[in-house]
């Protein structure tokens, strides 16, 4: 895949790199370092971030993050100091929260969240595999809880919405939407396994379905499973670019390579 970096846009200075299927930016940084003769570009002196569009910070892409043909141009931005962030961390401090440096009562608090998940109730039913058409009468009867379940959810009561949802998702033929959905509350209940056990079902239903996959990684980080939640919020990435997201992963590439460099 050709990936074209731009060292600066104003005076169209770029240069094209070929980078193979599942490379990474670290990987697209070294052969931007080795493009250069003079051996004055290193690696660690620089970085690619997406092109600027309003609505979108300048923030660097992680180095673990693969690089899919939506990130076909880059800008190449350098680090000038010290004072001048690296990662994303400073922003997503205030959009997210970071997972690194968290305070002794973050911990308990974390502790106690993977308590409740290994406690986890047994998952909702799924969808009977026998059915795969709905009359009319049904069809409309599904219509109908689902639209008590959007209810249930805008006015707080998860409970009853999570009821409402599976008896929808039980006249059958659940959709992905259906399936992402109820996984969205099952994660607001604390119920991360359960929640990706819905997720993954969305998933055979429809493999491209961005919101299950960004739904899964946020259990995955719940259930502190950093490498697998990666990967589905880089299959967000690459199936429907949204900036929170981007941060999500960045976080967590980031908590990764904190984790290889304390080793």
């Amino acid at each position: 895949m050709k990936l074209v970096l731009f060292l600066d846009r104003d005076l169209d200075l770029s240069c094209e790199v070929i980078v193979s299927e599942g490379a990474t930016i670290k990987d697209a940084k070294s052969l931007l370092a080795l493009k250069d003769q003079t051996g004055a570009t290193k690696v660690e002196d620089i970085d690619l971030r997406l092109p600027l569009k309003p609505g979108r910070l300048p923030l660097p892409l992680p180095d673990g993050m693969v690089i899919s043909e939506k990130y076909a141009e880059l800008d190449v931005i350098e680090r000038v100091g010290e004072d001048t962030p690296t990662t994303v961390e400073e922003d997503q401090s205030n959009e997210l929260g970071n997972y690194e440096d968290e305070a002794p009562e973050g911990s308990a608090q974390k502790a106690q969240s993977q308590a409740a998940a290994d406690e986890e109730p047994p998952f909702p039913p799924m969808a009977p595999a026998d059915i795969d058409y709905l009359t009319d009468v049904a069809q409309e009867k599904q219509s109908d809880l689902k639209q008590q379940a959007s209810d249930a959810v805008g006015e707080g009561n998860l409970g009853q919405a999570l009821q409402l949802m599976t008896e929808a998702i039980c006249i059958g033929c659940a959709s992905a939407l259906m399936y992402s959905k109820r996984a969205e509350v099952l994660l607001q209940l604390r119920r991360p396994r359960a929640a990706v056990n819905d997720c993954s079902a969305a998933l055979n239903a429809n493999p491209d379905a961005a919101k299950a996959f960004k739904v899964r990684g946020r259990a995955f980080v719940m259930l502190e499973e950093w490498v697998a939640a990666q990967a589905d919020f880089q299959e967000v990435l690459k199936l429907d670019y949204d900036h929170d997201t981007y941060l999500e992963c960045a976080a967590i590439a980031n908590k990764l390579k904190g984790e290889v460099d304390s080793k």
